[in-house]
């Protein structure tokens, strides 16, 4: 025995492990895994594709960052944000902003396209609304 419990298996022991065999059934499966890993990696590859393309669209392809020694920000600014950390006044964050905002195909800010929610909002209390929304896990 392991110290987590388990037994441990010996090289000796496999002889008697007793595998279920599933007939033709197996090859299908065998077909079936290797068909999904070849458009997973399809997937990761289009996906790559996809994200160059955009970012060549976007022109971040070509952008660049200095790193200052330290960061500056108004303090209007600052209670205008609610925010003072450092994370949220960093340069690079406006240069891409800059980016998006000139982008030459226009743009628009994200709650034109989806609504501002409270938070623990309970669709179910609603059940014939629609809900345009987008989760802060899927902004990135």
């Amino acid at each position: 025995m392991m110290p987590s419990g388990q037994s441990k298996l010996k090289l000796r022991d496999i002889k008697r492990l007793r595998v279920v065999r599933l007939g033709e059934a197996e090859a299908s499966l065998s077909d079936l895994v290797r068909e999904a890993q070849r458009l997973a990696r399809h997937s990761e590859h289009q996906f790559r594709l996809a994200n160059k393309l955009l970012e060549s669209e976007l022109g971040l392809d070509k952008l660049t960052f200095q790193k200052p020694a330290g960061h500056t920000a108004l303090f209007s600014d600052i209670m205008a944000n609610g925010r003072f950390d450092g994370d949220y006044f960093q340069p690079q964050y406006h240069a891409i902003r800059s980016l998006i905002e000139n982008y030459y195909g226009g743009s628009e800010p994200l709650l034109t396209g989806c609504d501002s929610l409270k938070p623990n909002i309970d669709p179910s209390t609603r059940p014939k609304k629609l809900f345009n929304y987008i989760g802060l896990s899927n902004v990135n």
